[in-house]
């Protein structure tokens, strides 16, 4: 009886008031300045959860309102945001009313410079904002550069029993895309994308992999570079989708497959696709000269080697994924993996390597460029020519691997590193110059990423991240 009652009660509970979180991303590579205000009302509990900077490419709950269902009450949540650098002043307008049984959200609105724009609204048979549909609206600054307005509310909590839970909002400016034409440029996409297999996902946070994977598919901005090459592409299925998927433009790919697979359930994870033909190839598989530890000891990790041709120019290119974790065992593991590619790769006589060339070390070096004394035995180890490494387009993001701002990331975690490097071998041809970005990809426009997992212990709601890590682009001009 005392557990039923408690039920009842809680039920109860739910139907007297309803609870919103409203969330704002600032999904550009400049922060804002965000102020939170909740208007007047009757029996009503608003609390504004953030006024000050909100970082590049960062999302924050900015309020939490809790209404009682009474007809007549009002609430509004205004959130203001300003970007002084490119001109943009304005803020996002939340209107919730209460009716006999509920109080709903009926309109999300917002004003920038001056022009009012209607993202979500209640024109619809039921009269309130419903799950899953998307608002949004682009504009232009006085500079003339192109922002997206984003409003979804989404119904998060399966204790609930209101229809929305959640209002996610967002001010996003679509990254720059780098892309080559000339015979001697050349364009690459390294990409770690967590995509294992779906029994993973009863203990990994694998955020809607399919979802994502799909997403990456049909965006355009995975289109433009020469070569992709991507880390973590564990599934077999998931590499035959990518492989299909990008068939019409990456025509070429090399997936590698182990000679020995020594059982693992897991091969190297690594993908490449190619505009151009792949003429020669080449995998080494450290389990044939190591031992894994940890996790990786249940993968074939490796280095992989192709040779392409683009117009008249061979262009040469190893990518990888090293051992992982900072324990002693998986250092000495992964120090070891640079000399077995320099041993069997860099100076393998069979691949024979031109000087005259170029030679470039694309993907997961799980080394943080920016602890010094750990990329030095990498750079050393394989002659690297650093130079370029962290000098973006935009200051932001720094890191290709930030717990700060990855949604994918645990809140239990702590993670600031850049550890993807798209990164030219010395003594080989040396590009004239270099054109770097760690770029966010988020699917703010589909509405499949901000559904809930059915996996309510593991995975954040709202979640529209593509990946645990943010891609980086590289142009490379010889």
């Amino acid at each position: 009886m005392y557990k039923y009652l408690l039920i009842a009660i809680f039920l109860f509970c739910q139907n007297v008031f309803a609870s919103y979180d409203v969330y704002l991303m600032d999904n550009t590579p400049s922060p804002i300045t965000v102020e939170s205000t909740c208007g007047t009302g009757i029996d009503v509990s608003c609390h504004a959860a953030i006024d000050g900077p909100l970082k590049a490419y960062q999302r924050k709950r900015v309020a939490s309102v809790k209404e009682g269902a009474e007809a007549g009450n009002a609430r509004q949540v205004k959130n203001t945001i300003s970007d002084e650098k490119h001109k943009i002043q304005g803020y996002f307008l939340t209107r919730m009313e209460g009716a006999d049984k509920d109080f709903h959200i009926v309109s999300v609105s917002a004003v920038i410079n001056g022009q009012q724009y209607t993202l979500l609204d209640s024109n619809n048979d039921k009269g309130e904002v419903t799950p899953g549909v998307i608002g949004k609206h682009a504009f232009k600054t006085p500079d003339n550069e192109t922002y997206t307005l984003y409003a979804v509310a989404e119904k998060d909590h399966f204790t609930s029993l209101q229809g929305v839970d959640s209002l996610y909002l967002a001010l996003d400016k679509a990254p720059v895309i780098l892309h080559s034409s000339k015979d001697n440029e050349l364009t690459i996409n390294a990409y770690n994308i967590k995509a294992f297999p779906n029994y993973i996902g009863t203990a990994l946070d694998l955020n809607k992999m399919n979802s994502r994977i799909s997403y990456m598919i049909k965006s355009d901005t995975l289109k433009h570079a020469d070569i992709l090459s991507f880390e973590e592409a564990w599934d077999k299925k998931i590499r035959d989708k990518l492989i299909a998927g990008f068939k019409k433009e990456y025509p070429y790919s090399y997936s590698p497959i182990p000679r020995h697979s020594y059982l693992k359930p897991l091969y190297s994870g690594l993908l490449i696709l190619s505009k151009y033909p792949i003429v020669k190839k080449y995998f080494l598989n450290y389990q044939d000269h190591q031992r894994l530890v940890n996790a990786d000891y249940f993968s074939n990790k490796g280095a992989a080697f192709v040779r392409i041709k683009k117009g008249g120019r061979f262009y040469n290119i190893i990518a990888t994924h090293v051992q992982s974790g900072g324990d002693k065992k998986a250092i000495a593991a992964r120090h070891e993996e640079f000399s077995l590619i320099r041993k069997h790769i860099i100076n393998n006589r069979d691949l024979n390597i031109s000087s005259s060339n170029p030679l470039i070390l694309v993907g997961d070096l799980n080394t943080d460029f920016y602890e010094k004394s750990d990329f030095s035995i990498l750079k050393d180890a394989l002659s690297l020519d650093d130079q370029w490494v962290g000098n973006g387009i935009n200051e932001n993001p720094k890191y290709s691997n930030d717990s700060d701002l990855n949604l994918m990331i645990s809140p239990k975690e702590t993670a600031k590193s850049l550890i993807d490097y798209i990164i030219p071998v010395s003594h080989y041809l040396a590009p004239s110059k270099v054109t770097e970005q760690v770029t966010v990809l988020r699917a703010l426009d589909d509405p499949r990423m901000y559904e809930p997992s059915k996996n309510v212990s593991l995975y954040h709601y709202g979640d529209i991240e593509l990946s645990d890590h943010f891609m980086l682009q590289a142009r490379f001009v010889f």
